[in-house]
C-alpha cells in the first residue's frame, strides 16, 4: 500500500497524468460499449454539389432596349435584340387648292397647294437624362432642299409627349412625288447640343393625298448629326 501511495504522490506521475491524461471510454448502465452509428448516405460523388456566387450584370453601354409586344423585346432575324427608338404619330393631308378672291372672282390657285403635317404624339421614347426621361421636340422638314423647317415645342420631362401642332409646306402637287418627309426627334439640353433620339423619313410618293392619312411608326435609328441648333 505504501508503495502505490508513493508512485501516486510522485513527481514523475503528476506530470504524466496532467500533460497526458487518461481517456475514458463511456459505458452504458449495462456495462456494454456502445458502437458509434453509422449512416449510409450512398454514393457521394454522384450527389451535386451545392455552392452560392454573387453576380453583378452590368447594363450595356449605350444601348438602350424597350420592352415591347406585351413586354417581349423584339428580336432581328439573327436573334439580336433589336434597339428601340419609340414611336411617332402625325397625320398628313394635302389641301389641292388655294382660293382667293380677284375682282369680285374666285379664282383658284394650284401652285399655292399645301402640305400639312400634323404631329400628334410620341410614345416609348428613350431615356436621355438622369432622371429617367427626356426633354423631346420633334423637327420637320422636307427632302431634298430642306428650305423649310419646323419644329413642335419642347414637353419636359417625358417620354410620352403629346403636341398636336400643324405645320404646312408649299409644294406644288405634281412635285410631291420627288420629296420625301422627314421627322427627327431631339432631346432637349440647355448645356450642351441637342441629341437625337430617333428619326422617320416617309416618301411622299407612298401617301394617299386623296384623304387625311393617319399614320403611327416606329422612329429608326438617327443619322449623324448635322443639324447646328434649334431653329
Amino acid at each position: 500500500m505504501w508503495a502505490t501511495g508513493a508512485i501516486v504522490c510522485s513527481p514523475v506521475f503528476r506530470i504524466l497524468t496532467t500533460c497526458c491524461p487518461i481517456r475514458r471510454v463511456p459505458t452504458s448502465s449495462n456495462g456494454y460499449v456502445p458502437r458509434p452509428k453509422q449512416v449510409d448516405v450512398g454514393n457521394v460523388g454522384s450527389m451535386p454539389i451545392l455552392s452560392s456566387k454573387a453576380v453583378t450584370v452590368q447594363p450595356s453601354n449605350g444601348d438602350y432596349y424597350e420592352p415591347v409586344n406585351g413586354g417581349t423585346i423584339p428580336l432581328s432575324a439573327s436573334g439580336a435584340p433589336v434597339k428601340h427608338y419609340g414611336n411617332i404619330h402625325f397625320r398628313v393631308e394635302y389641301d389641292f387648292e388655294q382660293s382667293k378672291v380677284c375682282k369680285n372672282h374666285l379664282i383658284h390657285d394650284f401652285e399655292q397647294s399645301k402640305l400639312s403635317v400634323t404631329i400628334v404624339s410620341a410614345s416609348d421614347l428613350p431615356a436621355m437624362d438622369r432622371n429617367g426621361m427626356s426633354d423631346p421636340y420633334v423637327k420637320v422638314y422636307v427632302l431634298p432642299e430642306r428650305k423649310q423647317k419646323f419644329e413642335t415645342r419642347i414637353i419636359r420631362n417625358t417620354l410620352n409627349p403629346t403636341y398636336n401642332e400643324t405645320f404646312q409646306f408649299s409644294i406644288p402637287f405634281n412635285e410631291l412625288h420627288s420629296k420625301t418627309l422627314m421627322l427627327v426627334i431631339y432631346d432637349y439640353d440647355r448645356l450642351s447640343k441637342d441629341d437625337k433620339m430617333g428619326q422617320l423619313s416617309v416618301p411622299l410618293d407612298s401617301i394617299d393625298f386623296g384623304i387625311t392619312t393617319d399614320i403611327e411608326r416606329p422612329l429608326q435609328k438617327p443619322e449623324k448629326d448635322d443639324e447646328v441648333g434649334r431653329l
